[in-house]
Protein backbone atom coordinates (compact mmCIF):
# COMPACT_ATOMS: atom_id res chain seq x y z
CA UNK A 1 0.00 0.00 0.00
CA UNK A 2 2.85 2.38 0.31
CA UNK A 3 2.68 5.05 -2.53
CA UNK A 4 4.90 7.54 -3.86
CA UNK A 5 3.44 11.15 -4.87
CA UNK A 6 4.54 12.87 -7.78
CA UNK A 7 5.05 16.65 -8.42
CA UNK A 8 4.29 18.01 -11.39
CA UNK A 9 5.40 21.63 -12.38
CA UNK A 10 2.19 23.08 -13.84
CA UNK A 11 1.73 26.97 -15.40
CA UNK A 12 -1.12 29.34 -14.74
CA UNK A 13 -2.90 28.72 -17.80
CA UNK A 14 -2.58 24.29 -17.28
CA UNK A 15 -4.70 25.17 -13.80
CA UNK A 16 -6.77 28.34 -14.15
CA UNK A 17 -10.01 26.65 -14.56
CA UNK A 18 -9.75 24.54 -12.10
CA UNK A 19 -8.88 27.46 -9.76
CA UNK A 20 -12.09 29.16 -11.48
CA UNK A 21 -14.54 26.31 -10.45
CA UNK A 22 -12.87 26.17 -6.78
CA UNK A 23 -12.02 30.11 -5.74
CA UNK A 24 -13.71 32.56 -8.60
CA UNK A 25 -12.27 35.64 -6.62
CA UNK A 26 -8.49 33.99 -6.41
CA UNK A 27 -9.24 33.33 -10.33
CA UNK A 28 -9.68 37.09 -11.53
CA UNK A 29 -7.13 38.41 -9.48
CA UNK A 30 -4.84 36.44 -10.76
CA UNK A 31 -5.57 36.50 -14.21
CA UNK A 32 -5.98 40.06 -14.02
CA UNK A 33 -2.12 39.75 -13.37
CA UNK A 34 -1.13 39.48 -16.86
CA UNK A 35 1.91 38.04 -15.94
CA UNK A 36 5.12 38.73 -18.53
CA UNK A 37 6.62 35.54 -17.45
CA UNK A 38 5.51 32.01 -16.59
CA UNK A 39 5.02 31.43 -12.51
CA UNK A 40 4.53 27.93 -11.79
CA UNK A 41 3.17 25.91 -9.33
CA UNK A 42 3.84 22.07 -7.75
CA UNK A 43 0.90 19.89 -8.56
CA UNK A 44 0.22 17.41 -6.21
CA UNK A 45 -2.46 14.92 -6.10
CA UNK A 46 -2.92 13.43 -2.54
CA UNK A 47 -4.99 10.12 -1.57
CA UNK A 48 -6.92 9.93 1.56
CA UNK A 49 -5.52 10.16 4.70
CA UNK A 50 -2.12 11.42 3.62
CA UNK A 51 -0.60 14.16 5.51
CA UNK A 52 0.16 17.41 3.88
CA UNK A 53 1.31 19.28 6.84
CA UNK A 54 2.90 17.49 9.60
CA UNK A 55 3.68 19.14 12.66
CA UNK A 56 4.33 22.79 11.09
CA UNK A 57 6.30 21.35 8.35
CA UNK A 58 5.55 20.27 4.52
CA UNK A 59 5.31 16.01 5.12
CA UNK A 60 8.36 15.09 2.24
CA UNK A 61 8.10 11.28 3.04
CA UNK A 62 6.04 10.46 0.39
CA UNK A 63 8.33 11.67 -2.37
CA UNK A 64 11.04 10.80 -4.39
CA UNK A 65 14.85 12.00 -3.54
CA UNK A 66 14.47 13.64 -6.92
CA UNK A 67 10.65 15.37 -5.91
CA UNK A 68 11.72 16.23 -2.78
CA UNK A 69 14.83 18.56 -4.10
CA UNK A 70 12.35 20.13 -6.10
CA UNK A 71 10.11 20.81 -2.93
CA UNK A 72 13.36 22.12 -1.04
CA UNK A 73 14.44 24.46 -4.34
CA UNK A 74 11.02 25.94 -5.46
CA UNK A 75 9.06 25.78 -1.75
CA UNK A 76 12.15 27.27 0.31
CA UNK A 77 10.23 30.20 1.38
CA UNK A 78 8.49 28.31 4.22
CA UNK A 79 8.17 25.52 5.63
CA UNK A 80 4.26 25.90 5.27
CA UNK A 81 4.07 27.25 1.99
CA UNK A 82 1.15 28.83 0.22
CA UNK A 83 -0.99 26.06 -0.94
CA UNK A 84 -4.45 25.91 -2.59
CA UNK A 85 -7.24 23.02 -2.31
CA UNK A 86 -8.44 22.13 -5.31
CA UNK A 87 -11.61 19.87 -5.13
CA UNK A 88 -11.66 17.94 -1.82
CA UNK A 89 -11.69 19.19 1.93
CA UNK A 90 -8.50 19.02 4.20
CA UNK A 91 -8.73 19.13 8.35
CA UNK A 92 -6.39 21.55 10.65
CA UNK A 93 -5.48 19.67 13.74
CA UNK A 94 -3.49 19.06 16.66
CA UNK A 95 -2.43 16.26 18.82
CA UNK A 96 -3.05 16.13 22.15
CA UNK A 97 -1.36 13.10 24.05
CA UNK A 98 -3.29 10.16 22.24
CA UNK A 99 -5.95 12.56 21.34
CA UNK A 100 -7.06 14.47 17.53
CA UNK A 101 -8.38 17.32 18.29
CA UNK A 102 -9.58 18.90 15.23
CA UNK A 103 -9.06 22.55 14.79
CA UNK A 104 -10.57 23.90 11.65
CA UNK A 105 -12.06 22.68 8.20
CA UNK A 106 -10.46 23.98 4.87
CA UNK A 107 -12.98 23.39 1.76
CA UNK A 108 -11.84 23.10 -2.28
CA UNK A 109 -10.53 26.89 -2.86
CA UNK A 110 -9.63 27.75 0.75
CA UNK A 111 -5.40 28.21 1.20
CA UNK A 112 -3.71 27.86 4.06
CA UNK A 113 0.28 28.47 5.06
CA UNK A 114 -0.92 32.48 4.61
CA UNK A 115 0.47 33.31 7.83
CA UNK A 116 4.03 31.76 7.05
CA UNK A 117 4.30 33.28 3.44
CA UNK A 118 3.62 36.91 4.60
CA UNK A 119 5.86 35.91 7.32
CA UNK A 120 8.55 35.69 5.27
CA UNK A 121 7.41 38.29 2.86
CA UNK A 122 7.86 41.02 5.49
CA UNK A 123 10.56 39.46 7.45
CA UNK A 124 8.92 38.06 10.28
CA UNK A 125 10.37 34.89 11.95
CA UNK A 126 8.18 32.16 11.87
CA UNK A 127 7.35 30.70 15.27
CA UNK A 128 7.31 26.84 15.59
CA UNK A 129 4.00 25.20 14.29
CA UNK A 130 2.98 22.31 15.67
CA UNK A 131 -0.31 21.63 13.49
CA UNK A 132 -0.85 19.38 10.64
CA UNK A 133 -3.24 19.57 8.02
CA UNK A 134 -4.74 16.30 6.13
CA UNK A 135 -5.65 14.94 2.70
CA UNK A 136 -9.51 14.35 3.55
CA UNK A 137 -11.09 14.59 7.28
CA UNK A 138 -9.17 13.12 10.18
CA UNK A 139 -11.76 13.24 12.61
CA UNK A 140 -14.47 10.97 11.14
CA UNK A 141 -15.35 7.57 12.33
CA UNK A 142 -18.70 5.42 12.10
CA UNK A 143 -21.53 5.46 14.71
CA UNK A 144 -22.02 2.03 14.64
CA UNK A 145 -19.86 -0.33 15.99
CA UNK A 146 -17.60 -1.86 13.67
CA UNK A 147 -15.17 -4.02 16.43
CA UNK A 148 -16.43 -7.38 15.15
CA UNK A 149 -13.01 -9.71 14.57
CA UNK A 150 -15.20 -11.76 11.96
CA UNK A 151 -16.28 -8.91 10.05
CA UNK A 152 -12.80 -7.06 10.20
CA UNK A 153 -11.04 -10.75 8.96
CA UNK A 154 -13.25 -10.53 5.79
CA UNK A 155 -12.08 -6.72 5.17
CA UNK A 156 -8.39 -7.80 5.83
CA UNK A 157 -9.09 -10.74 3.33
CA UNK A 158 -10.87 -8.73 0.68
CA UNK A 159 -8.98 -5.15 1.06
CA UNK A 160 -5.50 -5.99 2.36
CA UNK A 161 -6.22 -4.49 6.14
CA UNK A 162 -3.16 -4.65 7.95
CA UNK A 163 -4.66 -2.74 11.06
CA UNK A 164 -6.80 -4.33 13.87
CA UNK A 165 -10.55 -4.30 14.30
CA UNK A 166 -10.76 -0.50 15.98
CA UNK A 167 -11.56 -0.68 19.83
CA UNK A 168 -12.94 2.47 19.67
CA UNK A 169 -14.37 5.68 17.36
CA UNK A 170 -10.81 7.31 17.77
CA UNK A 171 -9.40 4.02 16.04
CA UNK A 172 -12.09 4.53 13.19
CA UNK A 173 -9.73 6.66 10.95
CA UNK A 174 -7.09 4.23 10.92
CA UNK A 175 -9.46 1.72 9.22
CA UNK A 176 -11.06 4.02 6.77
CA UNK A 177 -7.44 5.29 5.38
CA UNK A 178 -6.47 1.38 4.79
CA UNK A 179 -9.67 0.74 2.66
CA UNK A 180 -9.18 3.92 0.61
CA UNK A 181 -5.87 3.02 0.02
CA UNK A 182 -6.17 -0.67 -0.67
CA UNK A 183 -4.26 -1.92 -3.81
CA UNK A 184 -7.20 -3.76 -4.77
CA UNK A 185 -9.52 0.06 -5.93
CA UNK A 186 -9.03 0.46 -9.53
CA UNK A 187 -10.21 4.19 -8.81
CA UNK A 188 -9.06 6.26 -5.74
CA UNK A 189 -9.76 9.28 -3.97
CA UNK A 190 -7.35 12.19 -5.10
CA UNK A 191 -7.43 15.36 -3.55
CA UNK A 192 -5.61 17.71 -5.88
CA UNK A 193 -2.99 20.28 -4.10
CA UNK A 194 -1.12 23.37 -5.66
CA UNK A 195 1.70 24.83 -4.27
CA UNK A 196 2.89 28.30 -5.33
CA UNK A 197 6.53 28.52 -5.80
CA UNK A 198 8.97 30.82 -5.06
CA UNK A 199 8.78 32.96 -7.90
CA UNK A 200 5.63 34.17 -7.03
CA UNK A 201 6.78 36.12 -3.89
CA UNK A 202 9.82 38.26 -5.63
CA UNK A 203 10.30 40.97 -3.70
CA UNK A 204 10.40 43.43 -6.47
CA UNK A 205 7.70 41.46 -8.34
CA UNK A 206 5.46 41.27 -5.50
CA UNK A 207 5.59 45.04 -4.13
CA UNK A 208 4.51 46.13 -7.55
CA UNK A 209 1.45 48.03 -8.51
CA UNK A 210 0.28 45.06 -10.56
CA UNK A 211 0.42 43.06 -8.00
CA UNK A 212 -1.08 45.32 -5.37
CA UNK A 213 -4.64 43.30 -5.92
CA UNK A 214 -2.67 39.51 -5.16
CA UNK A 215 -1.15 41.31 -2.25
CA UNK A 216 -4.53 42.73 -0.85
CA UNK A 217 -6.06 39.55 -1.20
CA UNK A 218 -3.70 37.61 0.54
CA UNK A 219 -3.71 40.03 3.37
CA UNK A 220 -7.33 40.28 3.72
CA UNK A 221 -7.51 36.12 3.56
CA UNK A 222 -5.17 36.60 6.93
CA UNK A 223 -7.25 38.62 8.51
CA UNK A 224 -10.02 36.56 8.42
CA UNK A 225 -7.86 33.45 9.40
CA UNK A 226 -6.65 35.24 12.27
CA UNK A 227 -9.63 36.14 13.57
CA UNK A 228 -10.83 32.59 13.63
CA UNK A 229 -7.59 31.11 14.69
CA UNK A 230 -7.62 33.56 17.95
CA UNK A 231 -10.96 32.09 18.88
CA UNK A 232 -9.83 28.57 18.13
CA UNK A 233 -6.41 27.78 17.98
CA UNK A 234 -4.74 26.10 20.70
CA UNK A 235 -4.07 29.32 22.56
CA UNK A 236 -6.60 31.23 20.98
CA UNK A 237 -9.69 29.18 22.30
CA UNK A 238 -7.58 28.85 25.36
CA UNK A 239 -8.06 32.67 26.24
CA UNK A 240 -11.57 32.37 24.66
CA UNK A 241 -12.55 29.99 27.05
CA UNK A 242 -10.47 31.89 30.20
CA UNK A 243 -12.77 34.47 29.92
CA UNK A 244 -11.76 37.01 27.21
CA UNK A 245 -14.32 37.32 25.51
CA UNK A 246 -18.10 35.94 25.54
CA UNK A 247 -17.91 33.20 27.88
CA UNK A 248 -16.67 35.33 30.76
CA UNK A 249 -19.91 37.42 30.81
CA UNK A 250 -21.57 33.93 30.58
CA UNK A 251 -19.60 32.53 33.25
CA UNK A 252 -19.96 35.74 35.41
CA UNK A 253 -23.91 35.29 34.83
CA UNK A 254 -24.51 31.75 35.51
CA UNK A 255 -21.95 31.82 38.54
CA UNK A 256 -24.41 34.53 39.94
CA UNK A 257 -27.36 32.00 39.03
CA UNK A 258 -25.60 29.07 40.88
CA UNK A 259 -24.74 31.30 44.13
CA UNK A 260 -28.55 32.30 44.13
CA UNK A 261 -29.68 28.71 43.99
CA UNK A 262 -26.96 27.63 46.12
CA UNK A 263 -25.71 24.86 43.69
CA UNK A 264 -21.74 23.80 44.44
CA UNK A 265 -19.61 24.81 41.98
CA UNK A 266 -18.58 22.02 39.74
CA UNK A 267 -15.51 20.44 38.89
CA UNK A 268 -13.27 22.47 36.31
CA UNK A 269 -13.66 20.36 33.65
CA UNK A 270 -17.29 20.85 33.80
CA UNK A 271 -16.68 24.58 33.71
CA UNK A 272 -14.81 24.39 30.55
CA UNK A 273 -17.26 21.90 29.00
CA UNK A 274 -20.37 24.61 29.42
CA UNK A 275 -18.02 27.29 28.11
CA UNK A 276 -16.82 25.56 25.25
CA UNK A 277 -20.80 24.31 24.21
CA UNK A 278 -21.25 28.16 24.33
CA UNK A 279 -18.22 28.51 22.02
CA UNK A 280 -19.65 26.33 19.66
CA UNK A 281 -22.89 28.04 19.43
CA UNK A 282 -21.08 31.08 18.35
CA UNK A 283 -20.02 28.88 15.82
CA UNK A 284 -16.37 28.82 16.58
CA UNK A 285 -16.18 25.41 18.51
CA UNK A 286 -15.90 21.69 16.83
CA UNK A 287 -18.73 19.47 17.18
CA UNK A 288 -19.81 16.72 14.54
CA UNK A 289 -22.51 16.22 12.18
CA UNK A 290 -23.15 13.70 9.81
CA UNK A 291 -21.48 13.74 6.62
CA UNK A 292 -23.57 13.55 3.56
CA UNK A 293 -22.84 11.81 -0.03
CA UNK A 294 -20.78 14.43 -1.96
CA UNK A 295 -17.26 12.54 -1.30
CA UNK A 296 -15.50 15.85 -0.57
CA UNK A 297 -14.69 14.38 2.85
CA UNK A 298 -13.52 10.72 2.28
CA UNK A 299 -14.51 8.06 0.03
CA UNK A 300 -17.17 7.47 1.85
CA UNK A 301 -19.42 5.76 -0.15
CA UNK A 302 -16.56 3.17 -0.61
CA UNK A 303 -16.29 2.98 2.86
CA UNK A 304 -20.01 2.44 3.27
CA UNK A 305 -20.25 -0.39 0.97
CA UNK A 306 -17.17 -2.14 2.39
CA UNK A 307 -19.04 -2.67 5.47
CA UNK A 308 -22.18 -3.51 4.31
CA UNK A 309 -21.24 -5.85 1.61
CA UNK A 310 -17.93 -7.45 2.74
CA UNK A 311 -17.88 -6.74 6.81
CA UNK A 312 -21.82 -7.59 6.60
CA UNK A 313 -22.74 -4.30 8.77
CA UNK A 314 -26.37 -5.17 6.59
CA UNK A 315 -26.65 -8.24 9.42
CA UNK A 316 -27.36 -5.55 11.89
CA UNK A 317 -29.66 -3.35 9.63
CA UNK A 318 -27.74 -0.38 11.14
CA UNK A 319 -27.56 2.83 8.42
CA UNK A 320 -23.53 3.21 8.48
CA UNK A 321 -23.53 6.95 9.12
CA UNK A 322 -20.33 8.45 9.21
CA UNK A 323 -19.69 11.20 11.28
CA UNK A 324 -17.17 14.16 10.66
CA UNK A 325 -16.18 17.47 12.09
CA UNK A 326 -18.06 20.95 11.69
CA UNK A 327 -19.20 24.12 12.89
CA UNK A 328 -22.83 25.58 13.66
CA UNK A 329 -23.87 27.24 10.73
CA UNK A 330 -26.16 27.73 7.76
CA UNK A 331 -25.45 24.85 6.50
CA UNK A 332 -25.01 22.63 9.39
CA UNK A 333 -27.99 23.63 11.72
CA UNK A 334 -27.65 21.07 14.25
CA UNK A 335 -24.29 19.87 15.45
CA UNK A 336 -23.50 17.20 18.05
CA UNK A 337 -20.50 17.58 21.04
CA UNK A 338 -20.36 14.07 22.71
CA UNK A 339 -18.61 13.22 26.52
CA UNK A 340 -17.06 10.24 24.76
CA UNK A 341 -15.93 11.80 21.89
CA UNK A 342 -14.42 15.35 23.11
CA UNK A 343 -13.02 18.41 20.91
CA UNK A 344 -11.87 20.59 23.96
CA UNK A 345 -8.61 21.61 23.60
CA UNK A 346 -8.30 22.31 27.39
CA UNK A 347 -8.44 19.23 28.62
CA UNK A 348 -9.89 15.40 29.02
CA UNK A 349 -11.75 14.49 31.91
CA UNK A 350 -8.95 11.65 32.81
CA UNK A 351 -6.38 14.43 33.15
CA UNK A 352 -8.73 16.94 35.16
CA UNK A 353 -9.32 13.65 37.01
CA UNK A 354 -5.83 13.08 37.04
CA UNK A 355 -4.32 16.62 38.05
CA UNK A 356 -6.96 16.59 40.64
CA UNK A 357 -5.63 13.51 42.32
CA UNK A 358 -2.30 14.97 41.81
CA UNK A 359 -3.02 17.95 44.12
CA UNK A 360 -4.18 15.92 46.89
CA UNK A 361 -1.40 13.78 46.80
CA UNK A 362 -3.33 10.85 45.70
CA UNK A 363 -2.29 9.34 41.79
CA UNK A 364 -4.37 6.94 40.19
CA UNK A 365 -3.54 4.95 37.11
CA UNK A 366 -6.75 5.17 34.56
CA UNK A 367 -4.97 3.82 31.54
CA UNK A 368 -8.50 1.82 30.72
CA UNK A 369 -10.43 4.85 29.83
CA UNK A 370 -6.99 6.93 27.90
CA UNK A 371 -9.16 6.02 24.84
CA UNK A 372 -11.35 8.60 25.19
CA UNK A 373 -14.13 6.91 27.19
CA UNK A 374 -15.41 8.44 30.22
CA UNK A 375 -16.49 5.90 33.81
CA UNK A 376 -20.28 5.39 32.60
CA UNK A 377 -20.88 6.29 36.10
CA UNK A 378 -19.31 9.70 35.78
CA UNK A 379 -20.50 10.26 31.99
CA UNK A 380 -23.95 10.27 33.33
CA UNK A 381 -23.03 12.28 36.66
CA UNK A 382 -21.25 15.40 34.32
CA UNK A 383 -24.36 15.16 31.87
CA UNK A 384 -26.70 15.83 34.56
CA UNK A 385 -24.48 18.74 35.86
CA UNK A 386 -23.75 20.49 32.46
CA UNK A 387 -27.92 20.27 31.91
CA UNK A 388 -28.05 21.84 35.35
CA UNK A 389 -26.03 24.45 34.64
CA UNK A 390 -27.26 25.32 31.16
CA UNK A 391 -31.12 25.54 32.33
CA UNK A 392 -29.85 27.65 35.51
CA UNK A 393 -28.11 29.61 32.99
CA UNK A 394 -31.52 30.02 31.32
CA UNK A 395 -34.11 30.68 33.99
CA UNK A 396 -31.85 33.31 35.20
CA UNK A 397 -31.14 35.01 31.85
CA UNK A 398 -35.06 35.30 32.11
CA UNK A 399 -35.79 35.98 35.38
CA UNK A 400 -33.61 39.23 35.12
CA UNK A 401 -34.12 39.90 31.63
CA UNK A 402 -30.86 39.91 30.52
CA UNK A 403 -31.61 37.95 27.08
CA UNK A 404 -32.72 41.44 25.75
CA UNK A 405 -29.06 42.78 26.32
CA UNK A 406 -27.13 42.63 23.21
CA UNK A 407 -23.99 40.42 24.77
CA UNK A 408 -26.34 37.92 25.88
CA UNK A 409 -29.09 38.23 23.15
CA UNK A 410 -27.71 34.92 21.37
CA UNK A 411 -28.75 32.86 24.67
CA UNK A 412 -32.16 32.53 23.49
CA UNK A 413 -31.42 31.55 20.34
CA UNK A 414 -29.91 28.18 21.25
CA UNK A 415 -31.64 25.11 22.09
CA UNK A 416 -29.29 22.39 24.17
CA UNK A 417 -30.23 19.05 24.24
CA UNK A 418 -28.83 15.83 26.09
CA UNK A 419 -29.01 12.50 25.38
CA UNK A 420 -27.94 9.37 27.12
CA UNK A 421 -29.32 5.88 26.94
CA UNK A 422 -30.28 6.37 30.56
CA UNK A 423 -33.24 8.52 30.26
CA UNK A 424 -33.83 11.26 33.15
CA UNK A 425 -36.52 13.10 33.09
CA UNK A 426 -35.84 15.56 36.05
CA UNK A 427 -32.17 16.88 34.24
CA UNK A 428 -33.91 16.40 30.82
CA UNK A 429 -32.30 14.00 29.78
CA UNK A 430 -33.55 11.96 26.93
CA UNK A 431 -32.93 9.01 24.54
CA UNK A 432 -30.84 9.10 21.46
CA UNK A 433 -33.66 7.66 19.41
CA UNK A 434 -35.23 10.98 19.20
CA UNK A 435 -32.48 12.30 17.76
CA UNK A 436 -33.54 10.59 14.27
CA UNK A 437 -36.88 12.14 14.87
CA UNK A 438 -35.54 15.65 15.16
CA UNK A 439 -32.50 16.00 12.81
CA UNK A 440 -33.60 14.92 9.20
CA UNK A 441 -29.71 14.74 8.01
CA UNK A 442 -29.52 11.68 9.53
CA UNK A 443 -31.53 9.54 7.44
CA UNK A 444 -30.40 8.38 4.13
CA UNK A 445 -32.04 7.81 0.68
CA UNK A 446 -29.51 4.77 0.22
CA UNK A 447 -30.07 3.00 3.01
CA UNK A 448 -34.00 3.09 3.24
CA UNK A 449 -34.45 -0.11 4.89
CA UNK A 450 -31.57 -0.11 7.41
CA UNK A 451 -32.37 2.05 11.08
CA UNK A 452 -30.39 4.21 12.79
CA UNK A 453 -27.71 3.55 15.57
CA UNK A 454 -28.95 5.23 18.12
CA UNK A 455 -27.04 3.00 20.55
CA UNK A 456 -23.77 4.07 19.34
CA UNK A 457 -21.38 5.43 22.48
CA UNK A 458 -21.09 8.99 20.52
CA UNK A 459 -25.10 9.39 22.03
CA UNK A 460 -24.13 7.66 24.76
CA UNK A 461 -23.57 11.36 26.77
CA UNK A 462 -24.36 13.85 23.83
CA UNK A 463 -25.13 17.08 23.26
CA UNK A 464 -27.02 18.50 20.51
CA UNK A 465 -26.70 22.04 19.86
CA UNK A 466 -29.32 24.00 17.71
CA UNK A 467 -29.35 27.87 17.01
CA UNK A 468 -32.90 29.35 15.40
Amino acid sequence: MKQELGVEIIDWNDIKNTVFRSNRELYHIINQLQLKKKLHFLKVNYPFGFSIIKDGKIDKKYFSEKDYHLIERELSYSEIPLGLLLNKVSEVFVHADSRVIPLNILYPGELFGIFETLNFLYGIQNKKAVWNVSSGVRSIFMLPKINNQIGHLRLKKEFGVKCDAPKNISEHWTVFYELANSDVLNEKWISEVIFFTKDWFNEKLFNSLEWLKFKDYLCQISWQQSQFLLENSTSGLGQFLQGNKMPSLIWQTLTKAMIKRKIKPPRPYIIDTVKYLFAIAKGIGIAFVPGNQDQLIAPTNMIQKAYTDIYRLNLEKYIPTIMQPAMLSEKNKIVYYSLQCPTLLEGHPDDKIKNEQKTKGKVKQTDDRLSGQHDEHRLISDLRKIQELLETLYRYCNQHRLQETSDLAFVNEVIFRSFHRTQDARYNIISPIEIFTKDETFKSSTFTNFRFCSTSSFFNGCISIQRY
